[in-house]
């Protein structure tokens, strides 16, 4: 033991801890320099006194920390004769606070000082365990609540600042990290080196040496630290800590100083006792996964009503680093027996489990709505838990349905692939976790056939850099929720059918190409009737926009709109700084009947000014009782008499062009031109698609005549 510390701790015997605290240090740091000199060798200094005493004109390389960062199991030397000295604190008020000396050494413009620093959490728990073991304190009983209240979560920062900062006359401003764990600050006594501890290896004693321009050897002397074998120590650690106090102990500029930000992240990882880390960390037991999120509203309250229940998380889309997609690997229904292959859904989510467990997420199992008869869906809900969105800017996302067949398509109307029935645009700024409904009445619901798979996928794209973390969509988890009755005879049922066709990229002002005629009457006895609509808008972010004239309406064969027969949407604004879950109202309800000779049409117009933006319109019909045995949900692919043919097959080819398709375009038509299912097979007949651009545009345009057929 120091002398130092014995002649302190005889004071406190005899004075009291209170009372010494406030005077002892500034005693000590006046007068007990000259004691250090005489007695080096309880001090920890490399050289004799004799060898202090020689070098009052030299340089000196100085040692100093925090306490419990670990130092003391360092031992530092020089292959010169260089003084080594440790100094137990640094203040203005100290030895540091005389100019041109330090503990009676000499510093002349050449010194070198090494500030030993650690993971500030770490450094807090072993002080604290030290503490509590020093003071006698009934350590079975401390809490992690107890160490959260006495030991500040911003006592790294402290010390930095008032401790090492001002005391060596440092411009936080010019400390310069050199890599992960060893910073470098120019100072009025010398070089200035942070070393972290917690990462000391021999990448960080090269680089040491080559700045201070010596040979410098760091042994680990003793290990571990002893108070890290301290039973309270581990049982603190073992515990972890709250997410604020984590928070607030890492976050500061200094901290990203001295490490970089994956060690930044590799320490909240360490203590943080959330359910983020524990996902992260694979953590979750058995009974919990595939169970971690709860809705924030109930089920609508409708008499006899079932439901399905999908649970998982995001993973890249595709191999895309910024789109995020997500990928539900655990299943729950109040009636099993509703749904195709019920009986493999245990075994497969004990599957999901393991193979999530290992990190092998290629494996894990997707699991859709499959239901074994016609259902009437009245409620899809989403709830999004503890998205990542500090780490970003701002997110755009999609909540999106897309309805394919499930190989059990009668007469060979099997759909050749997954087609959009809604979607709506999701823009965050700010909320970690949302729930949203796909914005339909529940007294007017959607229309699946037991000839179909539903799947609700939930995306995130940045922008700017492009990459989302799969670090953050680790910790993230989706659960979506589908109520529905198995379909009545006498119920009405109903589908989305699209505005336009296909997606676009649209051309500003306008957004649609104008007064199309998209949809006609079922049949001459049958009109099509509508019961409201929905809109998708995605809006850049950083741009206040504004959509004004948003519409459905009819036309009369000459193009003219016909009287009374309108349902608007009110003008709406979006973006800026704004983030939204759909635009308001997201379901716009309004009856309009489409009659014989009468042509469904739609118009959406931006105000001067703004840049362009994806708009498409889901439009909810409903299905004729004639037309239920043959009736899929789908809006694209099958047309059932209410798309018009006419346009479709002489216009619209020009009009997608014109207005540019999206990739979610192409990967429509590449579905139609490839399908092996009939009547596109015969159609087109194409393995694979042409190699040439303009060969392939030829067959994109083709296969927009037949996207429909009846």
């Amino acid at each position: 033991m120091s002398v130092r510390k014995k002649s302190k701790k005889v004071a406190v015997r005899l004075l009291g801890r209170r009372r010494i605290d406030a005077i002892y240090d500034r005693v000590w740091n006046r007068f007990g320099a000259k004691v250090r000199h005489r007695n080096t060798h309880d001090t920890g200094m490399t050289p004799k006194t004799s060898e202090m005493a020689d070098a009052s004109a030299a340089d000196t390389l100085v040692l100093c920390d925090f306490g419990c960062v670990g130092a003391s199991s360092i031992h530092v030397q020089t292959d010169t004769n260089m003084p080594v000295l440790r100094v137990d604190k640094l203040t203005e008020e100290s030895a540091f606070g005389l100019p041109e000396t330090a503990n009676g050494v000499p510093l002349g413009k050449g010194s070198k000082i090494i500030v030993f620093l650690c993971d500030p959490i770490l450094r807090n728990l072993r002080f604290f365990a030290w503490r509590s073991r020093r003071l006698g304190l009934d350590r079975d009983g401390l809490e992690t609540a107890t160490f959260c209240s006495s030991i500040p979560p911003k006592s790294f920062q402290y010390w930095i600042g008032s401790q090492a900062i001002n005391a060596l006359g440092i411009d936080p401003g010019k400390v310069e990290r050199i890599q992960n764990g060893l910073a470098f600050a120019p100072s009025k006594f010398g070089e200035v080196y942070f070393v972290a501890t917690d990462t000391l290896g021999d990448a960080t004693r090269k680089a040491l040496s080559d700045r201070i321009g010596l040979s410098v050897s760091l042994l680990d002397q003793a290990g571990l630290d002893e108070i890290d074998t301290d039973d309270t120590f581990l049982k603190l650690a073992g515990a972890g800590l709250p997410k604020d106090y984590v928070r607030q102990a890492l976050h500061g500029p200094l901290i990203r100083k001295f490490y970089d930000e994956e060690h930044i992240r590799e320490i909240r990882l360490r203590w943080e006792a959330s359910i983020e880390v524990t996902r992260i960390k694979r953590n979750v037991p058995r009974d919990r996964f595939g169970n971690e999120v709860s809705f924030d509203h109930p089920a609508p309250d409708l008499p006899e009503l079932r439901t399905m229940e999908l649970e998982g998380t995001f993973m890249h889309k595709e191999g895309r680093p910024n789109i995020a997609i997500s990928k539900y690997w655990s299943i729950e229904a109040s009636h099993p027996e509703d749904f195709y292959n019920s009986q493999d859904w245990q075994r497969l989510n004990d599957q999901n489990f393991e193979n999530w467990k290992s990190g092998d997420n290629d494996r894990l199992k997707e699991f859709l709505f499959k239901p074994n008869c016609n259902v009437a869906i009245h409620e899809i809900a989403v709830q999004v838990r503890d998205l990542q969105i500090d780490n970003y800017p701002f997110l755009l996302g999609d909540g999106c349905l897309y309805f394919s067949g499930n190989g059990r398509a009668r007469k060979g109307k099997m759909l050749p692939g997954p087609s959009e029935a809604h979607c709506a645009a999701v823009s965050l700024r700010e909320s970690s976790s949302f729930y949203r409904t796909v914005d339909f009445p529940d007294d007017l619901p959607l229309f699946l056939s037991e000839q179909e798979i539903m799947s609700i996928p939930q995306h995130f794209a940045r922008h700017h850099p492009h990459e989302i973390k799969q670090d953050d969509m680790d910790s993230t988890r989706v659960r979506v929720r589908i109520s529905y009755r198995p379909a009545a005879e006498d119920q009405k049922l109903h589908k989305f059918i699209r505005v336009p066709y296909l997606d676009q990229y649209p051309a500003a002002p306008r957004l649609l190409p104008e007064g199309r005629p998209w949809y006609k009457a079922w049949d001459e006895q049958e009109p099509l009737v509508i019961r409201g609509f929905s809109v998708y808008f995605s809006p850049r972010p950083p741009t206040l926009q504004v959509l004004k004239d948003v519409k459905i309406f009819a036309v009369d064969a000459e193009g003219t709109p016909v009287p009374g027969k309108e349902v608007r949407l009110m003008d709406q604004t979006c973006g800026g700084n704004s983030e939204s879950l759909s635009l308001d109202p997201g379901f716009v309800r309004g009856d309009l009947i489409v009659e014989h000779g009468e042509m469904l049409s739609a118009s959406a117009t931006l105000l001067d000014g703004t840049p362009t933006a994806d708009l498409a319109f889901y439009i909810l019909v409903e299905i004729p009782k004639s037309r239920m045995d043959e009736a899929f949900g789908s809006p694209l692919y099958y047309s059932q008499g209410s798309v018009n043919l006419d346009y479709l097959q002489s216009d619209y080819p020009k009009d997608r062009i014109d207005y540019v398709s999206t990739p979610a375009a192409f990967s429509v038509l590449k579905y139609v031109a490839t399908s092996t299912v009939s009547p596109w097979d015969k159609k087109f007949g194409l393995a694979n698609l042409p190699a040439g651009s303009g060969d392939l545009q030829d067959v994109y345009n083709e296969a927009s005549k037949h996207i429909f057929v009846d």
